[in-house]
C-alpha cells in the first residue's frame, strides 16, 4: 500500500515456490499501478522480473502473476479567507479556501458556503464554511480544512433630511 503521490510507481517482492532447500535464489523487478488514481484493491504488476543468487541460473522464472495493494488518500491542509462586506442585513459571506499539500500537476479547488455568525456590523467576526469537503476529488482527503475566519462587516451608511 502507499498513500497518493501522483505516480503509478510501487513497491513489493516476489515470492518464490519451488526451491530447492539450501539455495540461494531471489526474484525482483519493477512494480506498478494501473493507475494514480487513490482506490483499494487495485491490481499492481511486475515488469521487467530477475533472478538473483548464487544459484539463480539452476531456475527460470515463470508464472509471476499480480497482486492487489490500496493507493490511500494523501492528507490535505485548507485556510478559509473570509471578506469584508457592508452591513446588508444578511448572515452570507464571501471568501476562499487556500489548499496545502496538494501534489504538484494536480488541480483541486475548494468551495463552500460561508456564513457571518450573526446579521450585525462589527470587526472580527467570526465567519464559518459549510459543505467544504465536497469538492475533494477521489486522491485526497481532508485531513484539516479550517473551517472559520475572520472579518469585518460595515455598517451601512444612510443619510437622511430634515423636514420643517
Amino acid at each position: 500500500n502507499k498513500t497518493y503521490d501522483g505516480a503509478t510507481t510501487a513497491t513489493g517482492s516476489i515470492g518464490l515456490t519451488g526451491v530447492v532447500a539450501g539455495d540461494t535464489v531471489s526474484a525482483g523487478g519493477t512494480y506498478a499501478f494501473a493507475d494514480k488514481t487513490a482506490a483499494s484493491g487495485k491490481i499492481v504488476t511486475a515488469s521487467g522480473t530477475t533472478l538473483s543468487g548464487a544459484d539463480a541460473a539452476n531456475y527460470t522464472l515463470s508464472g509471476v502473476s499480480t497482486a492487489q495493494a490500496d493507493i490511500l488518500k494523501k492528507s490535505i491542509t485548507g485556510a478559509l479567507t473570509a471578506d469584508n462586506k457592508t452591513y446588508d442585513g444578511a448572515t452570507t459571506a464571501t471568501g476562499s479556501i487556500a489548499l496545502t499539500g496538494l501534489v504538484t500537476g494536480d488541480t483541486v479547488s475548494a468551495a463552500g458556503t460561508y456564513n457571518f455568525a450573526d446579521r450585525n456590523a462589527g470587526s472580527d467576526k467570526a465567519v464559518t464554511a459549510s459543505g467544504v469537503p465536497a469538492m475533494l476529488i477521489a486522491k485526497y482527503w481532508p485531513g484539516s480544512i479550517a473551517q472559520a475566519a475572520m472579518s469585518a462587516m460595515m455598517p451601512t451608511h444612510i443619510s437622511a433630511t430634515m423636514a420643517p
